[in-house]
């Protein structure tokens, strides 16, 4: 399906919802975007390890997919330095969906993790 660009974060994570039982019918439901991801630091190539404002989001992330899902909903405001990982919000919104596939009982994990130039988050978060 194509990123609904208009809806709300509560409603991206409620359509994960409404889309939740066809994992029911064996249909993967996978979100596509970079969990960091700044262009202009990216390519600038300046940094020799991943900077804190990265990391810093990057373990907010970890530990909002760990312990309150819900959390994700205010990322933009709650989440350390998050306009400077997501100066536009469209690679971080298809977590969102995911995110309200699963249900309160699936485990996260996280199958890859690391960064990519340094300012690109690699984390990959996978429910059930």
């Amino acid at each position: 399906m194509s990123m609904p660009h208009t809806l709300s974060n509560q409603a991206l994570f409620e359509l994960g919802q409404t889309l939740a039982p066809l994992r029911e019918q064996g249909v993967m439901i996978a979100g596509s975007g970079t969990l960091t991801h700044n262009l202009s630091e990216g390519f600038r190539g300046v940094y020799s390890e991943p900077p804190g404002w990265v990391t810093e989001f990057d373990a907010w992330l970890e530990r909002s997919l760990l312990q309150n899902r819900q959390a994700l909903l205010q990322w933009q405001t709650d989440a350390p330095h998050a306009q400077r990982n997501h100066p536009t919000p469209e690679h971080f919104r298809p977590l969102l969906i995911a995110a309200g596939a699963a249900t309160e009982h699936d485990a996260v994990t996280f199958p890859v993790t690391g960064f990519e130039m340094m300012v690109f988050s690699k984390r990959a978060a996978q429910f059930g």
